[in-house]
């Protein structure tokens, strides 16, 4: 499976969060999000990871791409997940960005919306939807224990995502 890898470098400097944490767990961050988002009705939202995606739905909040592996902080969870707009799958492993899961991302974006469903590990797909998402979207995934992050979608965080990229080891069959 081609795809990117993180070397500990590069795992340690996405331990910090990639835009705003919003600290909290339950829905006191859902607040802050809607808020930062109230009036800007037709504002792109792309959810990454099982439990904000479904607080962000729940806290009444529309997410155009929501993508999900069907676990909670890595064990499997009962979370049923309608899909606004068309359903993509894609398989990614643990600890790596496959392309085929980048491409699902990408699809999901330019059809205006979709499920992407994760066979694996969504926890790095963050940064193919910064880069793919269009400017001035918002990116919003959990950072465990502490609350979610919400990225602002804009050149420099698009330019942050592809340098991590960069630094990461491209692996697979050519």
């Amino acid at each position: 499976m081609r795809g990117f890898r993180p070397d500990d470098r590069v795992r340690g400097i996405l331990k910090r969060p990639l835009g705003t944490l919003l600290r909290g767990s339950g829905g006191s961050e859902y607040v802050e999000i809607a808020k930062s988002i109230e009036g800007e009705k037709g504002r792109f939202l792309i959810s990454v990871g099982d439990a904000v995606s479904r607080d962000l739905v729940e806290g009444g909040i529309d997410v155009n791409v929501r993508v999900v592996d069907g676990k909670i902080m890595r064990k499997y969870a009962d979370v049923a997940h309608r899909a606004h707009g068309r359903t993509f799958m894609a398989k990614n492993p643990p600890g790596m960005i496959t392309l085929s899961a980048w491409g699902a991302i990408k699809d999901a974006i330019s059809s205006g919306g979709g499920l992407v469903i994760i066979d694996g590990e969504e926890d790095l797909l963050a940064l193919p939807a910064i880069i793919e998402a269009p400017e001035g979207a918002l990116v919003i995934y959990g950072q465990p224990g502490e609350g979610v992050v919400v990225v602002e979608v804009n050149e420099a965080s698009k330019e942050r995502a592809k340098s991590l990229i960069g630094m990461m080891e491209l692996v697979g069959e050519c």
